[in-house]
C-alpha cells in the first residue's frame, strides 16, 4: 500500500512538472540573423501561452557581446534597454507575442549575442534561456577571384577535419571561431597562404568566424557549417 501511494505521489508530482513547464511556449530557444552594418538586425522568437489564463512573464538579461560601436534593445510587447531591470508583459489566454532584440551595428562589421532568461514572474526559479545572435558585414566588399570578397574561408560547408583561407589582401593574421551561441571555441594565428585549420573536434553546427587584422580589428565576420562525415 505504501508503495502505491508512493507511485501516485511520485506521478503527480511528475505531471505538475510537466504542466509547470508547459505554461508557456518558444517557437526557438536560439535565433540568428545576417545583414549589412548599415541596417538594423532584428532576430525573433514567438512566445505563446499555453494556459487558459493570463500569464505574466519577465525576462533578464543573462549575457551580452557586442562590438563597441554597436547598440541593442530588447522587445517583448513594449522596448527595452538593456539596462532595464526584469521587465514584465502580460499574454492573455492562448495569446502570442514577439520577444526580439533589435541590433544596431552603426555602420561596424562584426558579431553581436543577447542570451535571456526568459521566465513566469511568480516562478522566477524556473527560467529558460534564450539567445539571439547577429552578423553584419558590409554591403560592398572588394571583389576577389570567384566574386566572393577579398577574404574567404573554404571549403564551406567543412566536410572534413580542416578549412582554409583564401586572402587575396594578405591581411589577417587571426581567425577566431565562435558557436552559435557566440562564445569562442578555437583560434588560429595565420601565417601564411595554403594553411590547414583543423576543427575536427568540433561538433556538427553553425559557426561564424571573425578573421582579425595584425591589430585586432575585424576585417570580416563570416558563416561557416561544419557537417561530420
Amino acid at each position: 500500500m505504501k508503495q502505491t501511494l508512493l507511485s501516485i505521489l511520485s506521478f503527480c508530482l511528475a505531471l505538475c512538472s510537466l504542466w509547470a513547464q508547459q505554461n508557456f511556449a518558444l517557437s526557438s530557444r536560439q535565433i540568428s540573423i545576417q545583414g549589412t552594418a548599415h541596417q538594423e538586425l532584428a532576430p525573433a522568437i514567438t512566445v505563446r501561452n499555453l494556459t487558459s489564463r493570463p500569464l505574466e512573464l519577465s525576462w533578464e538579461l543573462a549575457y551580452k557581446n557586442l562590438p563597441s560601436e554597436w547598440t541593442a534593445q530588447i522587445c517583448d510587447k513594449t522596448c527595452h534597454t538593456l539596462e532595464a531591470k526584469t521587465p514584465v508583459f502580460v499574454l492573455a489566454p492562448y495569446e502570442a507575442t514577439t520577444l526580439q532584440v533589435n541590433f544596431s551595428a552603426n555602420g561596424a562589421e562584426g558579431m553581436g549575442l543577447i542570451d535571456l532568461q526568459l521566465m513566469e514572474s511568480k516562478k522566477r526559479t524556473e527560467s529558460t534561456r534564450v539567445a539571439f545572435t547577429a552578423t553584419a558585414q558590409h554591403s560592398h566588399l572588394p571583389a576577389a577571384r570567384g566574386g566572393n570578397g577579398a577574404q574567404r574561408i573554404y571549403p564551406n560547408p567543412v566536410e572534413q577535419a580542416y578549412f582554409m583561407l583564401q586572402d587575396d589582401d594578405n591581411t589577417v593574421r587571426q581567425i577566431a571561431v565562435y558557436d552559435a551561441l557566440g562564445l569562442k571555441v578555437s583560434e588560429f594565428a595565420v601565417n601564411g597562404a595554403n594553411e590547414r585549420y583543423y576543427i575536427h573536434q568540433l561538433p556538427e553546427g553553425r559557426y561564424f568566424l571573425r578573421l582579425l587584422d595584425e591589430k585586432g580589428r575585424t576585417i570580416r565576420t563570416t558563416r561557416m557549417e561544419k557537417k561530420n562525415p
